[in-house]
């Protein structure tokens, strides 16, 4: 018999037997038990319990942003991309450079000044925009930051002290920057009046792919937020108490204790090992985490309507949507259209994903059947080798 069936019979007895106190006290532990009840459903994430989702369901609208050509902007390989007042910036990590382009497509400007002046890099790892001092950051990994203006005039250079390496950068006010590392801290605190790094968190315990603190962090409502590594909680990395600003909650499945300690044993055995030609340590490592974990989370991201997670489970990529609004999960592998939002690199700006159309099978950025006649005439005119590529930019509900 369920539960609160249960509790009700008892509750009727209670009436012929007990007094009016006891009776009241009985009625407001009946009432609280009901309620953890019927709301324990609503945190919990049932994983494998994928739906047929549209990606129309889940926009209100997208665009397709065919990117200017010329001898000036021609692009390579974009690593990540940035959106701040209009302005796409777009860091194409083997040209080492910042390309900009505005809403329509059309090229601005190019930040590229490799070499060894103070002003000049020989190797770029990450690019931020600062929101509040109105700059953009290029993040050298060795240790220092160029520092330019909005139009791309070169300002400074700031070096960072025993950083180690800087692997990401992210603003967290004027004059803070949290710094994301493969050394031995993940996280690093770095003040700029100070001139130093004031805190250091998350002590590395291993270094394989794809086993590393790097996706995610993001910036959110005026916060930088971050999940780490074998937890299910993303944290406010700008409140000093590094609040925990959510959780998920996977019932049954959450990952236990034991296995992930055992788990990391093994990755550091694994990552001990010594090289050998034609090893792949990156499809060990996924056959470890199919092995002791049931799920990993790849990275998290939020916007004004959802908060999302992209898991590897079962020897694939789970896609968990949680709609604030409605108070429910939409769980999927990929939209019914093929869809699949697995580049943390290109979602910015709260509510947008920006998908390339360079990224190949499995993980499609569109399909002809949700473009407008006029988006698909773009699509149908682009070359591949002679074009830029073109930007799909998806607004989430709000």
């Amino acid at each position: 018999m369920p539960l609160v069936y249960r509790l009700f019979e008892s509750f009727q007895k209670t009436l012929l037997l007990c007094d009016m106190k006891k009776l009241f006290l009985y009625c407001l532990t009946l009432l609280l038990l009901s309620c953890c009840i019927g709301n324990r459903g609503n945190d919990d994430v049932v994983l494998g319990n994928e739906g047929i989702v549209s990606v129309l369901d889940l926009i209100d609208s997208m665009q397709v942003v065919q990117l200017e050509t010329n001898e000036q902007c021609f692009i390579n390989t974009v690593r990540k991309v940035l959106f701040y007042k209009g302005i796409y910036y777009l860091f194409d990590q083997r040209q080492q450079a910042v390309l900009c382009f505005d809403q329509c497509g059309t090229f601005v400007r190019k930040i590229s000044d490799r070499g060894r002046g103070p002003q000049e890099y020989e190797f770029l790892g990450d690019i931020a925009i600062d929101t509040y001092n109105e700059q953009i950051l290029l993040a050298i990994p060795f240790g220092s930051v160029l520092v330019f203006d909005m139009d791309g005039n070169f300002i400074s250079r700031v070096n960072i002290p025993e950083v180690g390496a800087i692997n990401e950068l992210h603003v967290l006010d004027s004059d803070r920057w949290l710094v994301v590392s493969l050394n031995t801290h993940q996280i690093l605190y770095f003040s700029k009046k100070e001139n130093r790094i004031v805190e250091r968190l998350f002590e590395r315990d291993v270094l394989v792919s794809p086993i590393f603190p790097l996706n995610r962090a993001y910036a959110y409502n005026d916060s930088i937020f971050f999940a780490p590594i074998f937890s299910n909680e993303t944290l406010n990395m700008k409140n000093q108490e590094k609040r925990v600003a959510y959780s998920w909650n996977f019932g049954v499945m959450n990952n236990r204790q034991g296995k992930v300690e055992s788990f990391i044993s093994e990755l550091k055995i694994l990552e001990s090992r010594p090289y050998v030609p034609g090893e792949n340590k990156y499809e060990e490592c996924l056959a470890l985490i199919n092995h002791y974990l049931n799920y990993l989370i790849r990275f998290t991201r939020e916007t004004s309507r959802y908060r999302m997670a992209v898991l590897d489970y079962k020897n694939d990529l789970e896609h968990i949507l949680y709609d604030k609004q409605e108070q429910k999960a939409i769980v999927f592998r990929e939209t019914q259209e093929g869809i699949r939002w697995t580049n943390p690199y290109f979602m910015c700006n709260q509510d947008m994903v920006i998908a390339f159309d360079v990224e190949e099978p499995p993980y499609a950025s569109y399909t002809s059947e949700i473009l407008s006649p006029k988006q698909r005439q773009v699509v149908e005119a682009f070359n591949p080798e002679t074009d830029n590529p073109f930007l799909v930019i998806y607004h989430l509900k709000k």
